[in-house]
């Protein structure tokens, strides 16, 4: 009988190493904690100019092909790719429904503003996930490249630990760019004892606090037309930026973005 060694759990691209398993493994995999980021087509861009964003990226405990437009060229330059897209929005609505992150208690939060906290909480009630103002943390405004450590958010996390409240989550709802950098510093704080989900707009997509994104329109990878026609003005110029990925991707391919 021939032997077969170990699957492949991960593809490079761009020099990133990314999840190729399906979305019940990537949620499996991050009860053992560290940091699972999300990176769209923009953070992908971004971290072409960013040595920070790029750290972060590389140094993803999970690192999930969430972009459609990375996903479908990449298909195209690699036929023979076992790839496939894993959403930030599928993996969140499935991770607040699993039974062992309800089983631990939820989790810690990172909202971008007041009002944000306060729709995202009504909704996490609503579906039974019974969370507190006090397990939110509203987050500063962040430089937009650099390495990135909050104090202030580290101090939060620590006095959860003191309180002994079995918080195991901590789940970044900011912006891509920014949600990355502060996510790789708390897990260099941390280490493993926490699972740290970087998942941006997901959830604001799920309560309404931003423009809604169907679950039929992100299979098709059609999410960004359904935000862009929901506001122009905010995420087109956003998505056209992200048009520069088919360069890189092609000038690139598996090689890292820091080299020439």
């Amino acid at each position: 009988m021939r032997k077969t060694g170990p699957q492949k759990q991960t593809e490079r691209i761009l020099g990133f190493d990314f999840f190729i398993g399906y979305l019940s493994e990537a949620i499996e995999r991050s009860f053992e904690g560290g940091l699972v980021a999300v990176p769209s087509a923009p953070v992908l861009c971004a971290a072409a100019d960013d040595p920070a964003t790029r750290e972060a990226l590389e140094c993803a405990d999970i690192l999930l092909p969430d972009s459609g437009l990375m996903v479908a060229l990449w298909r195209i330059l690699s036929p023979k790719t076992e790839l496939r897209r894993l959403s930030g929005l599928r993996y969140m609505n499935a991770l607040v429904r699993h039974p062992r992150f309800r089983a631990q208690g939820g989790a810690l939060w990172v909202m971008p503003s007041e009002k944000s906290r306060d729709v995202n909480l009504r909704w996490l009630n609503a579906i039974g996930l019974r969370t507190e103002m006090e397990e939110c943390y509203l987050a500063p405004t962040y430089p937009k490249s650099g390495p990135l450590r909050d104090p202030d958010l580290e101090i939060f996390l620590q006095d959860s630990i003191k309180k002994g409240n079995g918080k195991r989550h901590i789940i970044i709802a900011l912006g891509g760019g920014v949600q990355e950098r502060l996510g790789l510093g708390a897990r260099r704080r941390f280490g493993k004892r926490f699972c740290i989900h970087c998942i941006g707009g997901a959830i604001g997509f799920l309560t309404g606090d931003q423009p809604g994104v169907p679950l039929w329109a992100d299979a098709f990878y059609l999410g960004w037309l359904v935000r862009c026609l929901a506001d122009p003005r905010r995420f087109m110029p956003r998505y056209l930026k992200a048009a520069r990925l088919v360069r890189l991707l092609v000038r690139h391919r598996e090689r890292p973005l820091n080299l020439p």
